[in-house]
């Protein structure tokens, strides 16, 4: 919405407030001043740098030129890429007709200044943390990927009754968006999974209309496959792809769960292959090949080495994952201690931090 008032909502015993974009110099200079911290992010909150992403640049003069309260960039992501920012030539992939990008010029300096105000900077793809490195940002960067990766998945609680479809055969969850759902049922007749799995297109996302994918199929297929006909909320999402045995999704977090859940996946990728999330998510366990070919034969293919079990992610690479999250929050709440100290004010860090981001 558009509202131009703080609203505020108790969820779980704490209390969320929600504020839109015309508020910014309201929340800046008013409200996040009088605070000892903020953290911002994650994902993409740097956008195409519009106007409309400015209270996430901090971009209040007031508030660039405070010392207080402290900033945290955590794993966050920006659509900009080098050719936006002037560093090389080329077309922005992400432009949409309704996107006024900045000039370059205007895109580095909202970047710049705001990593100089800030104590703490992560950024979730090593793409990003080189680029804002080549316009001049001279503050150490720390690449951080999404935190949901290390989500313990086993820890998340029983799907409702009647959820997941109950079937002998292992389960192959399937949710694309509906432009992708001609040519991935034209690879799903050529494959052979159909023989020993049951393939259940569900909707992840109402952002990417998943649920009409979910009708293009069963118009489709019929009783050939299982559905999930219906929208879940996030948790129960989360826990219907930990209970499959295979995933193809063409959203970042939806890999991300299937990913932290140890199952066998394949994504479809349509960011711009430099600056994709999925890519740089996956490049440091040299998972790409879970990228599938845009083709028939492709998705043919990929759903076989679903099937043999070799496209998942390992111990190890969660393990590392993990390692690396305990000390982005290490650093985090270090930064926050710091702020507390200088105003003189008792504050303890306690090492919960993991309890939520590992679903328990």
């Amino acid at each position: 919405g558009t509202y131009s008032e703080l609203r505020s909502e108790r969820v779980a015993g704490i209390d969320l407030h929600f504020f839109t974009p015309r508020m910014k110099d309201f929340i800046l200079d008013e409200v996040l001043s009088q605070y000892d911290a903020v953290v911002v992010g994650g994902d993409v909150v740097w956008g195409y740098a519009e106007e409309i992403d400015d209270v996430f640049f901090l971009r209040s003069e007031a508030f660039l030129r405070s010392r207080r309260p402290t900033v945290i960039f955590n794993a966050v992501h920006t659509y900009l890429t080098r050719s936006t920012l002037g560093l090389e030539a080329g077309e922005n992939p992400f432009t949409f007709s309704n996107t006024r990008l900045p000039s370059p010029e205007l895109g580095r300096d909202k970047l710049i200044r705001a990593c100089e105000r800030a104590e703490y900077i992560s950024v979730r793809t090593q793409y990003s943390a080189d680029m804002l490195k080549d316009i001049g940002v001279n503050k150490q960067l720390h690449f951080v990927p999404d935190p949901v990766v290390s989500m313990e998945t086993e820890n998340l609680p029983e799907l409702h009754d009647g959820i997941l479809p109950k079937s002998e055969k292992p389960l192959l969850g399937v949710s694309i968006q509906p432009e992708f759902a001609g040519i991935f049922s034209a690879g799903l007749q050529q494959s052979k999974i159909l023989d020993d799995w049951e393939v259940v297109p569900y909707p992840f996302s109402m952002l990417y209309y998943n649920l009409e994918s979910v009708k293009k199929f069963k118009q489709r297929f019929g009783d050939r496959l299982r559905y999930v006909e219906r929208y879940l909320d996030p948790v129960q999402t989360a826990s219907l792809i930990a209970r499959f045995n295979g995933s193809l999704n063409d959203t970042f977090h939806g890999t991300i769960l299937a990913f932290a859940s140890k199952i066998p996946f394949l994504l479809i990728d349509w960011e711009e292959a430099h600056s994709s999330r999925r890519r740089n998510l996956l490049k440091p366990y040299g998972l790409e090949d879970r990228i599938v070919n845009m083709t028939p034969d492709g998705f043919a293919e990929g759903l076989d080495n679903i099937t043999r079990g070799t496209t998942r992610a390992s111990d190890a690479m969660l393990k590392e994952t993990r390692n690396l999250h305990d000390s982005h929050f290490d650093r985090v709440a270090s930064a926050i201690e710091k702020s507390a100290r200088q105003r003189d004010v008792r504050f303890q860090i306690k090492s919960g931090h993991h309890r939520l981001l590992y679903g328990t």
